[in-house]
């Protein structure tokens, strides 16, 4: 992910939270994206 899609922290165990989105390149899910990337 590029940083602008990336959180601090992108746990797996919240690849269910309809507000992430993935993050490929790491294999995680951001916790946290800015509105503009929602």
């Amino acid at each position: 992910c590029s940083e602008a899609h990336m959180a601090d922290s992108c746990p797996k165990k919240n690849k269910d939270e309809p507000k992430c989105i993935t993050c490929q390149e790491e294999g995680h899910w951001a916790i946290q994206c800015p509105w503009r990337y929602l």
